[in-house]
């Protein structure tokens, strides 16, 4: 998708890329695959001070000023 596509995508709405578990529909393959992680229980992103991980890095980042 180009980024002009996806730029229009936020003004018409069109969300292409559905979850085949939840029905959750997304604007970018993106956000479909970081959604996916709810259903797997992947944690891709590990502290490495410690065993905490995090599905996203926005977490694991927030998480990391706890240290």
């Amino acid at each position: 998708m180009s980024t002009l596509n996806k730029h229009l995508a936020k003004h018409t709405g069109e969300k292409p890329y559905m979850c085949g578990e939840c029905g959750y529909r997304a604007t970018q393959k993106v956000h479909l695959a970081k959604h996916m992680r709810t259903h797997t229980g992947d944690k891709p992103y590990k502290c490495d001070q410690c065993n905490y991980s995090s599905a996203t890095k926005s977490n694991l980042n927030n998480h990391c000023k706890t240290h």
